[in-house]
């Protein structure tokens, strides 16, 4: 198959302030609430969460501190903690509190979340995709890219039944976003490699639906019959491919795009 696996990038962590400032607020104005609220927990955390995100570790730390010792035994701020640990380059130690929160917190979605990444940097494939399941059964908001990692992660280990799991984890993305293209791209992908062509196209035709037909849904379609060895279709679905591009605005790029498509149809006519 001709089209690459998509980049498959992981997801910025943020803790959402609910009713508190929006997160995109300045230092400035968490610092105007916490001047009417100077122990709330959650204005702490944020403050911290800002100093990280912007690089400023040191000072992250003691609004941190001060956060842990107003509410010890909430899982947010233990997962402060172990942010601060990763900031300052002691992933050993973050997945140490990340352990802990785990056993007295198991349905923290969030901390599941961060011991997928650290694991998965560490090289631990197996670690890595416990916690990311675990995340996924315990997250009410997940989003497309944690399922587009699982299932990455799944292809990676290559175990028995690995890619049938990918399949079924990027369904259920796609049951709760809907068609989103590259969610169904790594599916079908992951079906060609099962020998489910036919699946496959039916894929690409849901896209089709939602969207409308495109020059880059027909190549997908071509992709599949390559590699299912139906190079006549592949050559109808480079024709329809050269069809669309025709209805768009002549320009060099569009032309060269045109002749290698053309080269392609032409390739897949002279395969037995």
């Amino acid at each position: 198959m001709r089209f690459p696996l998509p980049a498959l990038g992981l997801a910025c962590l943020i803790v959402p302030l609910s009713a508190h400032p929006d997160p995109g607020h300045t230092l400035a104005e968490i610092d105007s609430h916490l001047a009417e609220s100077p122990d709330d927990p959650e204005l702490l955390r944020r403050k911290a969460e800002l100093f990280l995100q912007t690089g400023h570790v040191r000072q992250a730390i003691p609004v941190a501190v001060k956060a842990l010792s107003i509410s010890p035994d909430d899982p947010a701020t233990l997962l402060l903690q172990a942010r601060v640990s990763v900031a300052r380059k002691n992933p050993e130690n973050a997945i140490t509190r990340l352990e802990e929160i785990n056993r007295r917190f198991p349905r923290f979605a969030d901390a599941w979340a961060l011991m997928a990444r650290l694991r998965h940097e560490a090289g631990n494939t197996d670690g890595a995709i416990t916690a990311k399941l675990r995340q996924l059964e315990t997250d009410d908001q997940p989003a497309p890219v944690d399922f587009l990692n699982a299932a990455a992660w799944l292809v990676q280990r290559a175990g028995s039944g690995d890619a049938d799991m990918a399949v079924s984890l990027l369904d259920r993305g796609i049951g709760l976003f809907g068609n989103v293209i590259e969610l169904q791209r790594s599916a079908i992908r992951l079906e060609c490699s099962l020998g489910r062509h036919d699946a496959a196209l039916r894929r690409v035709d849901t896209l089709v639906a939602r969207y409308r037909p495109s020059v880059e849904f027909s190549l997908l379609r071509a992709d599949i019959h390559e590699a299912a060895g139906r190079y006549r279709d592949a050559a109808s679905a480079c024709d329809s491919a050269i069809a669309l591009l025709d209805i768009e605005t002549e320009s060099p790029p569009v032309a060269q795009l045109r002749e290698s498509i053309l080269r392609r149809k032409e390739e897949n006519l002279g395969r037995p």
